[in-house]
């Protein structure tokens, strides 16, 4: 159109066109704005190591993309469910001191003015490490006391449970055990026992996701 003319911004979520009308006193001025999405990550990875409790994620750049949200949940679909572990302009992430025995969906935006559609999503449930040096201390009457140190960060309580005959049958002694802190030693005595009777003992450790098992 005779004297019409474009204005464009690289980069920028504004348009302004400006266009002559026929038969108009003066310009028009017609403004456009509109939201820039960027295209979704691609080929998000994950790298678990259970000896230093790190996990590296990365994946593939966006062009133009002016940074990446990475989020976490316990459930599918992360990007929805869960919360930003990291708001980054890289395209990769460390998670130090991540705790045992949890389960972890991840999916990445990217983001320009809105976020992208979210990446692939990768998985894991961390591994949870069982109660260590289980000890009988003492047996008074019908009565004993158990110990154990639990090495994981992230324990939600212990069971103790207890075959007959160590006949590798387990049972539920009692309740629920309150979790303690990595490294501490955890004491408890048990229920009524049988007069005589010869019984197999473990600890199973447990969180929300998962549960693990020291035998004796």
């Amino acid at each position: 159109m005779s004297g019409a003319g474009s204005n464009f911004i690289d980069g920028s979520a504004t348009v302004i066109a400006n266009e002559r009308g026929t038969g108009n006193s003066g310009d028009g001025l017609i403004e456009i704005e509109y939201e820039l999405e960027p295209d979704a990550p691609q080929n998000l990875s994950l790298q678990y190591d259970s000896s230093l409790r790190e996990i590296a994620t990365n994946w593939d750049g966006v062009t133009d993309a002016d940074g990446y949200r990475l989020y976490l949940s316990d459930e599918q679909n992360a990007a929805e469910t869960g919360s930003v572990v990291v708001d980054t302009t890289t395209t990769s992430h460390t998670e130090t001191d991540v705790p045992d025995g949890d389960q972890r969906y991840y999916q990445v935006v990217a983001y320009i003015d809105v976020e992208s559609d979210p990446s692939n999503e990768v998985d894991v449930l961390t591994d949870l490490p069982p109660a260590e040096n289980l000890t009988v201390e003492s047996v008074s009457g019908r009565y004993a006391t158990l110990s154990w140190v639990d090495p994981s960060n992230n324990a939600s309580g212990y069971r103790l449970l207890l075959s007959e005959d160590d006949d590798g049958s387990y049972q539920q002694d009692g309740s629920d055990i309150s979790p303690a802190n990595q490294g501490e030693t955890v004491t408890y005595e048990t229920t009524e026992l049988l007069d005589g009777q010869l019984y197999g003992a473990t600890v199973e450790t447990f969180t929300d996701y998962t549960s693990a098992r020291e035998d004796q």
